[in-house]
């Protein structure tokens, strides 16, 4: 297990929490730049400039921080763990979104026309948006920032919390509370996830089957 930075290092943990930050939001603003483009074309662009966003950090982490991208080095489990660690979360996670997000959409909050919009689109943009997400934002908030957020805090609830919120206003480009309340309670089960079992592949298989359940099927919302 890693541990915790001296106080004079952790200036720097705080520092490549804020650039990770700081990047989502330039690409939080790209989205915002291409938003009267057509779908497909706006889609590819912010998927093209999150895996330089990756990129950039990848390139800190090695050069500046000069440390693995994940500093939990990864704990093997037996396949049966593997299938069904992924069988549980995904359960949960349908059972949380029977429970809170279906009352919400009876409500009137319902889905962004942007991820309607993202349903018509060809099934190859739809795949490589598939796996933008599933691998890098998996990356990037359980692997990078959560790991570095417990050496500052030292307990596990913070670094959970906080890498889910982020993770949730990520999603704050869809532009509906849905959008934003259902990532950050899957960014909690997967943050809990990954500090007890210290796996971010099964997280990745998981994120990558419920963008794939999302955005591959081909009943599109009418009303």
């Amino acid at each position: 297990m890693i541990q915790p930075l001296e106080k004079s290092e952790s200036r720097k943990v705080i520092y490549s929490v804020l650039i990770v930050i700081g990047l989502h939001i330039c690409w939080l603003l790209t989205s915002l730049f291409v938003r009267d483009m057509a779908i497909a074309g706006r889609m590819l662009i912010t998927r093209i400039t999150y895996w330089m966003c990756f990129g950039a950090i990848c390139w800190y982490a090695a050069r500046i921080e000069k440390q693995p991208l994940l500093l939990w080095p990864e704990k093997p489990h037996p396949f049966v763990f593997y299938i069904g660690s992924v069988i549980l979360i995904l359960l949960v996670i349908v059972l949380i979104a029977a429970s809170i997000a279906l009352p919400l959409s009876r409500m009137g909050f319902k889905p962004s026309n942007l991820v309607l919009q993202i349903l018509t689109l060809p099934l190859s943009i739809k795949l490589y948006t598939v796996i933008t997400a599933g691998v890098l934002e998996e990356l990037v908030f359980r692997g990078y920032i959560q790991s570095r957020l417990q050496l500052l805090f030292k307990t596990e609830y913070p670094p959970i919390l906080l890498s889910a919120l982020c993770f949730g206003l990520l999603h704050a480009s869809y532009g509906t509370l849905i959008n934003i309340l259902m990532p950050f309670i899957i960014g909690l089960i997967f943050a809990f996830h990954y500090y007890k079992y210290r796996n971010i592949k099964i997280l990745i298989i998981c994120h990558l089957l419920i963008d794939a359940n999302a955005l591959l099927h081909t009943t599109i919302p009418t009303h």
